[in-house]
Parts: structure tokens; C-alpha cells; sequence
């Protein structure tokens, strides 16, 4: 079988929806994700304002049977902005598994696109056929939770309006030396508010923004902050109250945090960790350096870089 190689705008997006329904349909997330095994969903997905998504696959007789996509991104270096790959939607069909297919498809992406940066949060079925092709562990995205017990006294503010993004503030681009995700206001609203499947709550304050959303974990509702900016410390902590009591009155019974950044320590003093064995997934970010050189620096993530929430 032999790897194609296809920009998002001549993929066949019936077929390839298929495939990924098929891949992860039985999986533990099914209930969670299948909002988003739509034609409509991979056409917003495959198109963000860093440009065109690259979609590898591999056919066979019963039809398409594996594939791997690559979204590009942009991201804070300390030689300033690059372009970067994101690898995800990694899925083969059950019958064609163990035949190392993905990796194959994989293999493509890093010859096409190796030049540039490459990152990926894989799960643990694909970790080690990431690692293969020369990825490193470069940080975890850590949880963080705060239970909820009420709105309290004062009135929780209305949810923000996306054109409150003019104003925001989107905080440094990473510790010094270090790398992240380019975070402006064109691409929050594709991301969040353009959204077709999910839902997502913007809140600000003094220049700082908060998206979240509502999600069940352990069979309870509870509010997941995707990403969050302030230009100092002391403003974030007020928004974060901001969006706790929020979150109460709408009966989520915790707030969750899931950065890789250290947490501000009057934060840190109301948010207790989550070991990772209590998740159903470790979030790990791996990296690729183009041409595969050792990492370097230190990666600041939120769990908005990552697509699956």
C-alpha cells in the first residue's frame, strides 16, 4: 500500500470522516467526541487561520484504513514566530491494527513536513510510533481541581462577549528560552467561537480573558478552563473567582485547570493536583525539532493547544 499525500481542500471528507468514526467509536471518549465525526466539523477543523491541514492515509481492499493529519500552527520560539505542525487524528480501523499502518503515514508527514517544528499529545496506543519518529517528551500538561460549593455572596459576572477579545492582554509568549503556542484574537474565535460542535464560555476582566467549558469527568459536571491570559498575577486570580463562581451557579461541581506552566501560588494554594493514573488520558506534549535535533527550552501549554476537549 502506498501512502497518499493530500492537502485539506482535495481530501474526500465523507471518507475520511468515516474512517476516523470507525477508529474511535468504540473508544472510551465516543460519547464525548461523536459530536465531532462530522463532514462540517473536519471542513472548520482542516482550515484555521495558520493555514491548510495535510492529511495522510493508506488504503487496502476494504477501503481506507489509516491516517494521520497534520494542522499547521504557529508558535513563540526563542528566535521568534515559526510555523509548526500539529500531528493528531491518528486512526486505523480494528482490522487492519498492528500492522504498523499509522506509522507509515506518520513516516510521510515527517519527510514532507520535518523541515519545521512538529508537536503531538498522543495517547499511550501511539506514543511509542511517535517517539520512533524522532519526537521527545518536552512537557506534561498537568490537572489541577477546585471544588465548587456555591456561587457565594456576590453576583457572578455575564459571560463576555468575543468581541471583548480587542481589548484582552495575551500575557507573555513563554518563559524566557521557551516555546508556545501563538495565542491572538483571530485565532481564539475560530477556535472557540466557530466552532461547530462545542460549546465554549468566554470570561474577561481588566483585559484578561478566560475560555472554558462545561464537561462531565467521573460522572459529574464540571467546568474545564481551555486557556486563560492576564498581565499579571493579581488579575488573574480575580478572573479565575470570576469564572469559579460562574461555573457554581450554573451547578458544575469543580473547576479544572490543565497547564504546564506553574500556577500562581495563591492559586496553587486552593487547587489541589490530579495524579495523572486518575485520568483517562496522560497529557503529554512531544516535540520534534526539524531535522530532528534535540529539544530545547522549556514549553508552556495549556489544554486549548490540544483539539480533544
Amino acid at each position: 500500500m502506498q501512502v497518499r499525500l493530500l492537502a485539506a481542500s482535495r481530501l474526500d471528507i465523507d471518507r475520511h470522516v468515516e474512517l476516523l468514526r470507525s477508529a474511535f467509536g468504540q473508544s472510551a471518549w465516543a460519547t464525548q467526541i461523536g459530536d465531532t465525526f462530522t463532514p462540517e466539523f473536519y471542513r472548520w477543523k482542516y482550515f484555521s487561520p495558520a493555514g491548510e491541514a495535510v492529511i495522510a492515509s493508506l488504503s487496502g481492499e476494504e477501503g481506507l484504513v489509516a491516517s494521520v493529519s497534520a494542522f499547521p500552527t504557529r508558535l513563540h520560539t526563542p528566535s521568534g514566530e515559526q510555523r509548526g505542525w500539529q500531528i493528531g487524528d491518528i486512526a486505523t480501523v480494528s482490522s487492519a491494527r498492528r500492522r504498523g499502518l499509522y506509522r507509515k503515514c506518520l513516516d510521510a508527514l515527517v519527510e514532507r513536513l520535518g523541515c519545521d517544528i512538529m508537536v503531538c499529545f498522543p495517547n499511550a496506543l501511539s506514543r511509542n510510533g511517535i517517539e520512533a519518529c524522532g519526537f521527545g517528551v518536552a512537557a506534561e500538561v498537568r490537572t489541577f481541581i477546585h471544588p465548587l460549593i456555591g456561587p457565594g455572596r456576590s453576583a457572578p459576572p455575564d459571560h463576555a462577549n468575543w468581541d471583548s477579545l480587542e481589548s484582552c492582554h495575551f500575557g507573555e509568549p513563554a518563559r524566557a528560552g521557551g516555546y508556545s503556542f501563538v495565542r491572538d484574537r483571530e485565532f481564539l474565535r475560530w477556535r472557540y467561537r466557530d466552532n461547530p460542535a462545542c460549546a465554549y464560555e468566554l470570561a474577561s476582566r481588566q483585559g484578561a480573558y478566560c475560555v472554558s467549558r462545561p464537561f462531565v469527568a467521573f460522572g459529574r459536571r464540571v467546568n474545564v478552563v481551555m486557556e486563560v491570559g492576564a498581565s499579571n498575577d493579581r488579575i488573574l486570580r480575580h478572573l479565575m473567582c470570576d469564572v469559579e463562581r460562574t461555573a457554581a451557579k450554573q451547578e458544575r461541581v469543580a473547576n479544572f485547570v490543565m497547564t504546564s506552566r506553574p500556577m500562581p501560588w495563591r492559586m496553587r494554594m486552593r487547587y489541589l493536583p490530579v495524579p495523572h493514573w486518575l485520568l483517562p488520558k496522560r497529557q503529554l506534549l512531544l516535540v520534534r525539532m526539524p531535522g530532528g535535533h534535540p529539544l530545547q527550552g522549556n514549553w508552556d501549554v495549556q489544554i486549548g493547544d490540544w483539539d480533544g476537549l
